[in-house]
């Protein structure tokens, strides 16, 4: 995102949105991420993660479907420091994707 010192990441899997629980275990597995927590997104088929990686820096994934499609990941990467503005910046981007969406 310009102007913080973070990094955001969007991308639509090829997985189907039938395997989202299986790609969500998967995920956390394999990030070597230190999982703080994991919610759900009862509005969309989905997970909300956040989470420390091995160098200390925040990570805010969400990965959801979108009409029973594929898996779509949002992701931010922050330095700690930065992190609650980071964050919220984030929320805030998210939510207005949604918006857009409806």
């Amino acid at each position: 995102m310009k102007g913080t010192n973070s990094q955001f990441v969007f991308n639509i899997s090829e997985t189907l949105a039938t395997r989202i629980v299986d790609f969500t275990s998967y995920f956390i597995k394999s990030s070597n991420l230190k999982l703080l927590s994991k919610s759900v997104l009862s509005e969309y088929n989905g997970y909300i993660i956040e989470a420390e990686d091995n160098e200390g820096n925040m990570q805010k994934t969400v990965i959801m479907t979108h009409n029973n499609s594929n898996i779509i990941i949002f992701s931010i990467n922050s330095p700690k420091q930065e992190w609650e503005l980071n964050s919220e910046l984030f929320d805030l981007l998210f939510s207005s994707l949604i918006i857009n969406q409806t």
